[in-house]
C-alpha cells in the first residue's frame, strides 16, 4: 500500500476577542507525507515513511513576552522525518519481534528584533541559524512462555547533535558580532529494558514488573562564547523500575495500581537550544542533571450500560525536577525563561473521563454522544519544606483545574444519510502563576469558552461525505489561555469537507 498526503496553510494576523488585532501572528507552512507498507502472509510487515514540513515565515504575537518593543519571527522552520519499521509475528513462543530506525533533521532561522523605547527605532537584532539532526532506533521482542506469562525485552536509543551560529547586530553602535553559540552539542542515549506480565488462569488478575537501564552522554562541545571555554562532557547511568497490578472486579470493571521509580534525562533542547513559547523566550541550561522520581497511580475504569468512565488519581515525588522557570537577573528585555533542577518537588492530582452513547433518544433513529473530562492537578516546589506533604510554592505549567464537555445529537436518515448538531464547553480555573511582578507573581483569571457545530453526512457510491460547520469562542471572550501572556483568538468559524474514498 502507498499513501500520500499534503497540506498548505497561510494566515494573516488573527484577531483577539473584542476585535483587537494580534500583530505579528501570521503563519505560513506546507506539509507532505509519503508512506509505503508491505505485508507477507500477515507475519512479516515493512513500513517506510517520510514527512517534510516547510514552515515560515511565522511570528510570535507582539507582547507575547510582556513587552511591545520586541518582534520575534521564524523566517524558516523546516523539518524532515523518515523512518523504517519491520514487524514479524510468527505466533509461536516468539510472539512478536519489531525493529525500527528513524532519522530527523531540522533547520530554523529565528530573528529577534528589539526596538528602542524612546525613539521606537530598531536598536538590536539577534539572528539564530539553528540546525539539528538525530538518529534513533528501537527493538522489541515479545515471548509468550505460556497462557499466563509473557516477557518483553528490547533496546532503544538516540544520537542527537545541534548547532546554532548566531549573528548579533547593534544598530546604535553599528557593530556586528558572529558567534557560534554551540558546535556539535548534543546527547547520546542508550537504554535496555525488560518487562514481564503474569495473568491468572481466568484473567482476573494481571501483574506487570519491569526494569530499564539507561546510559547517556551529554556533550556541550565548543562553546565559542567570550570565555572560549570547553563545554560540559559527562556520562550518566540510571535505572528505572515499575510494578503494577490490574484486577477485574466485575464484568467490564477494572481496578489498577502502579508504583514506579523513574529517571528522565534532560534532552538537548532543554540544555542547548534557544526557543520561544507563548509566554516568552526560553534559553537552554547546559548544567541540567537527570530528574528522578517515585510515581504512584491508581485507576478505576469500565462501563455500565451506555456509560464508560476512567478515573486516575496520581502522585509523583521528584528529585532534581526539571522545571521551566522565570530567569531572574537575565539582563535581557522582556520575560525570559530557562530550565532549572528543583531539588525537591511534588505533583499530584486526578483525571476523570466520562462518555456515553445513548440510542433512540425521543425517536428510534436518534442517538446522542457525550464526552467529558475533568482534570485537577497541583504541583509544589518543596525545597525549603520539612516533608513531602507540606504546602510548598506552586510550580509553573500546571493548571489547577479544567474541564471539557462535548455533546452531539445525530438523526439517522435513509440511504446512509444523517445530520447532527453539537455543543462544547471549555472551562479553566483561576491560576496563580510565577512570573515577574512587584509581588513575585501574577494571576491568570478563569475563563469559559462556548462552541457549537452542525453537519450533514451522506454516501455517494463507495465514498462517504461529511460537511461540517464549527464555531469556537462564540461569546467572543478576550481571554489568556494557560501558559500565555497573549490574549487568544476571538470568535472564529471553520467550514470543513471530508471525503472518504
Amino acid at each position: 500500500a502507498i499513501s500520500f498526503s499534503s497540506r498548505y496553510r497561510i494566515a494573516n494576523d488573527f484577531v483577539y476577542g473584542q476585535g483587537e488585532t494580534a500583530q505579528n501572528s501570521m503563519y505560513h507552512d506546507k506539509d507532505f507525507r509519503l508512506a509505503y507498507s508491505t505485508e507477507n502472509d500477515h507475519a512479516l510487515t515493512l513500513t517506510a515513511e517520510s514527512e517534510l514540513h516547510l514552515g515560515g515565515p511565522w511570528g510570535r504575537p507582539i507582547g507575547f513576552n510582556g513587552t511591545k518593543y520586541m518582534r520575534v519571527t521564524n523566517q524558516e522552520d523546516n523539518t524532515w522525518h523518515s523512518s523504517i519499521t519491520t514487524v514479524w509475528q510468527p505466533e509461536r513462543k516468539l510472539k512478536r519481534m519489531e525493529a525500527s530506525v528513524y532519522y530527523d533533521q531540522e533547520y530554523r532561522q529565528q530573528i529577534k528584533d528589539s526596538y528602542d523605547v524612546g525613539s521606537k527605532l530598531l536598536s538590536y537584532r539577534e539572528d539564530v541559524r539553528y540546525s539539528n539532526y538525530y538518529l534513533g532506533w528501537r527493538q522489541l521482542t515479545i515471548f509468550d512462555l505460556s497462557k499466563q506469562v509473557n516477557i518483553s525485552t528490547g533496546t532503544d536509543g538516540v544520537y542527537y547533535r545541534i548547532q546554532s551560529p548566531t549573528e548579533y547586530t547593534d544598530y546604535f553602535l553599528s557593530a556586528t558580532i558572529n558567534n557560534r553559540v554551540t558546535k556539535d552539542a548534543g546527547v547520546s542515549l542508550t537504554g535496555v529494558f525488560a518487562e514481564t506480565e503474569y495473568k491468572s488462569a481466568n484473567d482476573k488478575v494481571k501483574i506487570r514488573v519491569g526494569m530499564r537501564g539507561d546510559y547517556s552522554n551529554i556533550n556541550e562541545g565548543d562553546v565559542y562564547d567570550t570565555t572560549l571555554t570547553k563545554g560540559r562532557n559527562s556520562n550518566i547511568y540510571a535505572w528505572n523500575g515499575t510494578s503494577g497490578i490490574v484486577y477485574s472486579a466485575a464484568k467490564n470493571l477494572f481496578l489498577s495500581f502502579q508504583l514506579a521509580r523513574s529517571c528522565r534525562m534532560p534532552d538537548a533542547s532543554e540544555m542547548f537550544v534557544i526557543t520561544s513559547n507563548a509566554d516568552g523566550l526560553v534559553y537552554g541550561n547546559s548544567s541540567l542533571t537527570p530528574e528522578y522520581g517515585v510515581n504512584v497511580d491508581a485507576g478505576l475504569r469500565g462501563n455500565v450500560g451506555p456509560l464508560t468512565f476512567d478515573c486516575s488519581p496520581f502522585i509523583n515525588f521528584l528529585h532534581n525536577f526539571i522545571s521551566l522557570e522565570y530567569w531572574t537577573n537575565s539582563g535581557k528585555k522582556g520575560i525570559n525563561y530557562t530550565y532549572y533542577n528543583i531539588d525537591k518537588a511534588r505533583i499530584f492530582g486526578v483525571e476523570l473521563s466520562v462518555g456515553a452513547k445513548i440510542l433512540e433518544v425521543f425517536h428510534p433513529d436518534n442517538r446522542m454522544i457525550y464526552n467529558g473530562t475533568f482534570v485537577a492537578t497541583r504541583g509544589d516546589k518543596l525545597t525549603d519544606e520539612p516533608n513531602w506533604f507540606s504546602s510548598g510554592v506552586p510550580l509553573r505549567n500546571i493548571p489547577p483545574f479544567n474541564t471539557n464537555q462535548d455533546i452531539t445529537f445525530r438523526r439517522m436518515l435513509r440511504a446512509g444519510k444523517s445530520w447532527y448538531i453539537g455543543g462544547d464547553i471549555r472551562f479553566y480555573a483561576t491560576q496563580n502563576r510565577i512570573a515577574p511582578s512587584s509581588d513575585g507573581g501574577y494571576i491568570s483569571p478563569s475563563y469559559c469558552l462556548f462552541g457549537a457545530s452542525a453537519g450533514f453526512t451522506f454516501r455517494r457510491g463507495k465514498s462517504k461525505w461529511d460537511i461540517k460547520l464549527k464555531g469556537n469562542n462564540l461569546a467572543d471572550n478576550k481571554y489568556r489561555p494557560f501558559e500565555s501572556l497573549v490574549y487568544s483568538m476571538g470568535r472564529n468559524y471553520k467550514v470543513m469537507l471530508s471525503v472518504d474514498f
